[in-house]
C-alpha cells in the first residue's frame, strides 16, 4: 500500500479546521497543563533528573549521585516530579485520543483531554514497555556493532574506519525497529480491552513495510521544526538582551547567560513567545500521524 503524504497532510489540515473544540484552544490548554505545570514545578522544586545528570557529569559514581540527588531533592520534591510526569503521560494520551477522534469526524469536548485518566494504568504501562523495548534494541544494536567492528578492525585493511559504516548501520537498524512502535498509542485507543502487548504487536504489524513512509512523513515537517527552533532562539536572544544586557556590554556572555538562568520567569517569557507557534504545529503533527494510522487501518489511501 502506497500512502500519499500530501494527501495525508491535507486531511490533517482539514481536520484541524473542523475540530471541536477549536484545535488552537485545546492545544493551548494541553500545553498549559503539561509543559506549563512542569515549568512551575521546576521553579518550586529541584529537578531530580537535571541534578542527577549534573552530578554524574561532574564525575560522581552513579550510586553516590543517586543518593545525593535524593537527599537534595527531598521526598516531597521527588513525589511531585513523579506525579507531574505521570500526569503528563496521561494527558498526552488523552490529547492524542482527541486528535484520533477528530480525524474520524468526531465532535469532541473539553473533557476529552482528560479521557486518558480512565486508561491511566494502561497508557503508563504502554509507555514503559515501549521505552524498555527501545532500550533493549539499543543495547542489542550497540553490542552487535561493537562485536562486528572489533572483528572488522582485525580482518580488514581499513582499521578503525571500518567501524563508521558498521555503527551507522546499527543506528539505522535501531531507529527502524523503534519506528514499529509508532502506532502503539492509537492501537491501544482502538482496542483498550485487549491490553498493552496486543497494542504493541498490532503496531508492529501495521508498520511492517511502512516505516520508511512514516519516517518521510515526519521528516516533511523538518522546515517547520527549523522555524520553531528559530523562534526559540529568538526568544532566548530577547531574554539574553533584556536580562543580561549589562554583562553583554562588558563582553561577559557567560554572565549574561547566568543572569537569564537566574531569572525566575525566563521560562514563562520563552513559552509565551513560542507557544502560539507550538499550538499550531503540535496538532498538525499529531493529526497527521492519526491520519496515517487511519490509512494503515483502512488498507487503502483515499485520493
Amino acid at each position: 500500500m502506497n500512502i500519499h503524504r500530501p494527501t495525508i497532510k491535507m486531511q490533517a489540515r482539514q481536520t484541524m479546521k473542523a475540530a471541536r473544540p477549536r484545535f488552537y484552544s485545546m492545544t493551548l490548554l494541553y500545553l498549559l497543563l503539561t509543559a506549563g505545570v512542569s515549568m512551575l514545578v521546576n521553579l518550586l522544586f529541584l529537578d531530580p533528573l537535571t541534578q542527577l545528570a549534573e552530578l554524574v557529569g561532574a564525575g560522581l559514581p552513579l550510586p553516590r549521585a543517586l543518593l545525593l540527588t535524593l537527599s537534595e531533592t527531598g521526598a516531597v520534591g521527588l513525589f511531585v516530579h513523579i506525579l507531574v510526569l505521570v500526569a503528563v503521560v496521561v494527558l498526552d494520551f488523552g490529547y492524542h485520543l482527541w486528535c484520533l477522534g477528530s480525524t474520524r469526524g468526531g465532535i469532541g469536548e473539553w473533557r476529552d483531554l482528560f479521557s486518558g485518566f480512565a486508561m491511566a494504568g494502561r497508557s503508563i504501562l504502554l509507555r514503559l514497555v515501549v521505552i524498555t523495548c527501545s532500550f533493549i534494541w539499543y543495547m542489542v544494536s550497540t553490542m552487535a556493532a561493537m562485536m562486528v567492528s572489533g572483528i572488522a578492525m582485525f580482518v580488514t585493511p581499513f582499521g578503525i574506519l571500518s567501524a563508521i559504516p558498521i555503527f551507522a548501520a546499527a543506528i539505522g537498524f535501531f531507529f527502524w525497529k523503534i519506528l514499529h512502535y509508532s502506532m502503539a498509542d492509537f492501537c491501544l485507543m482502538d482496542a483498550p480491552d485487549k491490553g498493552v502487548f496486543h497494542a504493541i504487536g498490532e503496531s508492529c504489524h501495521l508498520m511492517r513495510g511502512h516505516c520508511g513512509q512514516f519516517l518521510l512523513l515526519m521528516l516533511s515537517f523538518f522546515g517547520w521544526w527549523l522555524l520553531g527552533f528559530a523562534i526559540q532562539m529568538a526568544a532566548e536572544g530577547i531574554l539574553l538582551i533584556a536580562a543580561g544586557g549589562p554583562w553583554l556590554l562588558t563582553g561577559d556572555v557567560y554572565g549574561a547567560m547566568s543572569a537569564v538562568t537566574a531569572l525566575p520567569l525566563a521560562g514563562v517569557v520563552s513559552a509565551v513567545l513560542y507557544w502560539p507557534f507550538a499550538a499550531w504545529l503540535t496538532p498538525y503533527q499529531s493529526m497527521t500521524k492519526a491520519c496515517f494510522y487511519n490509512a494503515l487501518r483502512s488498507g487503502s489511501q483515499p485520493q
